[in-house]
């Protein structure tokens, strides 16, 4: 399954945040790098970035060596490619797949509407469009490539094993 990641040409906005063991190393770290903190965890707030700048304010977290990282974006737009044996439906998925992605496909279809069908050889591949304000990803950006798991919506999970994520750029 791919997921294709294009920030949106109305918003760049970025919370990117560093969750420590304890709030007492989230209060060190964060008063090391000037950066507000509450709890556990330590925040970096990006307005009008670039893809570049994300990938920078990523690695100065990193630096701060959270036991995770997480960002949050205010709107995105994704396209999630899922790669099916050519005629499945719903109905005949669970002969093929596991009982967890073809739930996964279901909450697409509740979230995205109907995804576009293209016949590639013995597979298609069905194409959800989603964009909105509910987009959850942690881990970090590196190479162009999101790693980590999805939430999207009220809640639809997408794990990391099933998915690849690129950022692309403004177009």
């Amino acid at each position: 399954m791919k997921i294709k990641f294009r920030p949106s040409s109305h918003s760049h906005y970025y919370t990117v945040v560093g969750i420590f063991s304890n709030e007492q190393i989230a209060r060190e770290k964060a008063e090391k790098a000037d950066l507000p903190q509450k709890g556990r965890k330590v925040f970096m707030v990006l307005s009008q970035a670039t893809i570049a700048e994300v990938d920078s304010a990523l690695q100065e977290m990193d630096e701060l060596e959270p036991d995770k990282i997480e960002v949050y974006t205010t709107y995105q737009e994704l396209e999630i490619k899922v790669e099916v044996p050519i005629g499945a439906n719903l109905e005949t998925l669970p002969l093929f797949l596991p009982a967890s992605d073809v739930a996964l496909l279901r909450a697409l279809i509740n979230l995205c509407g109907k995804p576009t069908k293209v016949a590639n050889g013995i597979y298609e591949k069905w194409i959800f469009h989603y964009s909105g304000e509910k987009i959850f990803y942690c881990d970090s950006i590196l190479d162009g490539k999101m790693r980590g798991d999805f939430v999207i919506g009220d809640g639809v999970y997408v794990p990391s094993s099933k998915i690849e994520v690129s950022v692309l750029e403004e177009l």
